[in-house]
């Protein structure tokens, strides 16, 4: 889980806990400690919060906007080839590979249009059916929140 700490109106600091019992530790010399690796647009160093709504520090919304989508593309291709190369690793047949697809299409194009949010959102949601066991969805989940 990924959160920001907030200071006088501004992300002062990014940080990742994976004990949501530290929340409390990390607000210490804070004002606000907010979850931000569910949100759509994910806040940086910098930004601005407001009690409610965070805002990048430029106006510029079409360059930052723009630059996170390309950030996210180029982060795309590493993790398919990642999930790719880690099935092929399982010596899957042909037909299993296209069950794959058939199953986890909806998950692939939304990490190819670097909608990882939307992505991890699907894939949690989905339950094991043929090949694809609940060990293998987790070990696909925590790929997919490492280049979260």
């Amino acid at each position: 889980m990924i959160y920001a700490q907030i200071k006088g109106g501004l992300v002062e600091n990014i940080i990742k806990l994976n004990d949501v019992n530290l929340v409390d530790v990390f607000l210490e010399g804070y004002d606000f400690i907010i979850r931000i690796d569910e949100l759509a647009n994910t806040p940086q160093i910098g930004w601005s919060y407001d009690g409610n709504n965070f805002s990048p520090p430029s106006a510029d919304w079409y360059r930052i906007i723009s630059d996170a989508i390309l950030s996210k593309r180029k982060a795309s291709d590493l993790i398919l080839i990642d999930l790719y190369a880690t099935n092929t690793l399982l010596g899957l047949t042909i037909a299993q590979s296209d069950e794959l697809f058939d199953a986890y299409g909806d998950v692939i194009l939304r990490i190819r249009e670097g909608a990882f949010p939307t992505a991890l959102y699907r894939l949690q949601n989905k339950t094991p059916s043929g090949f694809v066991t609940q060990e293998m969805l987790d070990a696909w989940i925590l790929k997919l929140q490492s280049y979260v």
